[in-house]
């Protein structure tokens, strides 16, 4: 009785979660997407065969069922950014003006596939090697002790309606700002600092926290133009003259000057982390938070500290949901598993803050080695697998009418 009890438990929270996200759909895509997120929880897999072996809908062929997922995945009768959207404005609630927004690519790395569709040269961070696969874009809200995905998108250059890898980012933070009605602050790794994506985040009066390659030129307040590596040493090296804001914090320097972009009359700061030795080197950040003094410099260095989340998010993704493992060879399907994965991530997050203890209980049944502080998403992800697949006949009656009702 404890385990259907759970199971029951879990199921109703699942279903509130989905419910604002299912909100105009009809009754084929609310059975797809209930029976898409169990599978992935039950499984940690995004291969349509697994997930359809999770999948109770009355028959014994499994294989029907894993063509009915590829048809559904392929459909035409259904909208991919009304799911999208929905999904955003039931989670913008937890999003406030100075909420970290850490966005960042990922690789999606498909070695050996070579009929998937639009395929093109990503970098593989793992092996640094250029190899076949797709790109992610993907953002993280870090409002709590866990980040909440916001978005998962796969693109490929050589898909003949991805104009540029540009294009497709200003994109995704347009409808980000529209779904979060501007607030939040975004945190952009290297890579990000190009022209054309700092103009649009200032055109759309979004906050932002940008680390700087040393060769980017900005203007500085007497309308010299110069390096941003250049400016931090003479920050270093001339801090009486250049302002006022050098200070041993730990075991680097922090400084703090007033520039701009060219052409560009927003004013911004370039915060600067110095890092003292024989390796020593330095951080360059760029934003249009108010910094006007050495605390709030240091406060703007630990809010990108934040962004890290996304990099412990991606790889949650990639090991408990087998983000890379999928075989379905459409580019839209593709697109559409990965937001059922972005679904079934999202619900932890959910669960783990909402219903603390019922997500203790689902931790235990994943049996942890040892009570481990943090990482809680890891431990329910696997407390997940053996709640949707040890089934006593109770369970699997009503994990039937679940996922078909």
């Amino acid at each position: 009785m404890r385990r259907q009890s759970l199971l029951m438990k879990v199921s109703a929270r699942l279903e509130a979660f989905l419910k604002p996200i299912l909100v105009g759909a009809d009754k084929v895509r609310r059975r797809f997407l209930r029976q898409a997120v169990t599978g992935i929880l039950g499984s940690g897999s995004l291969v349509v065969t697994e997930i359809a072996r999770r999948i109770h809908d009355g028959t014994r062929a499994l294989d029907y069922t894993a063509k009915r997922l590829c048809r559904e995945l392929v459909a035409e009768t259904w909208h991919l950014p009304t799911f999208q959207q929905q999904y955003l404005d039931s989670v913008a609630s937890c999003i406030g003006p100075q909420t970290p927004i850490a966005v960042d690519l990922t690789d999606l790395v498909k070695p050996r596939g070579r009929h998937f569709q639009y395929l093109a040269l990503v970098r593989d961070a793992d092996q640094d090697q250029i190899r076949p696969g797709y790109w992610c874009l993907e953002a993280y809200a870090a409002a709590g002790e866990e980040p909440v995905p916001l978005l998962l998108e796969p693109f490929s250059v050589e898909d003949p309606t991805t104009p540029s890898q540009n294009l497709v980012i200003l994109a995704a933070l347009g409808r980000l700002r529209e779904a979060l009605a501007g607030r939040g602050l975004y945190l952009f790794d290297r890579g990000f600092d190009g022209a054309e994506v700092l103009n649009a985040l200032l055109d759309n009066e979004m906050r932002f926290l940008v680390r700087l390659r040393g060769d980017r030129h900005l203007v500085l307040p007497n309308g010299v133009h110069l390096a941003a590596c250049h400016i931090a040493d003479r920050l270093l090296a001339f801090n009486a003259r250049w302002r006022p804001a050098c200070c041993r914090i730990g075991a680097h320097w922090i400084a703090y000057t007033s520039v701009y972009l060219p052409g560009r009359p927003e004013p911004l700061t370039l915060v600067v982390a110095f890092f003292p030795g024989p390796d020593g080197g330095r951080l360059l950040f760029l934003t249009n938070r108010s910094v006007t003094s050495v605390a709030e410099a240091e406060h703007t260095l630990r809010l990108y500290g934040r962004r890290w989340k996304a990099e412990e998010a991606a790889r949650l993704l990639k090991q408990e949901v087998g983000l890379e493992g999928f075989r379905i060879r459409s580019l839209e399907a593709i697109r559409r598993l990965v937001f059922m994965a972005l679904l079934a991530i999202a619900f932890l997050v959910w669960l783990g803050e909402k219903t603390l203890g019922l997500a203790e209980q689902v931790i235990r049944r994943g049996r942890p080695l040892r009570r481990a502080r943090g990482m809680i998403l890891y431990r329910l992800a696997r407390g997940m697998r053996p709640l949707f697949n040890q089934l006593s006949t109770p369970n699997l009656a009503f994990l039937m009418r679940f996922q078909n009702g």
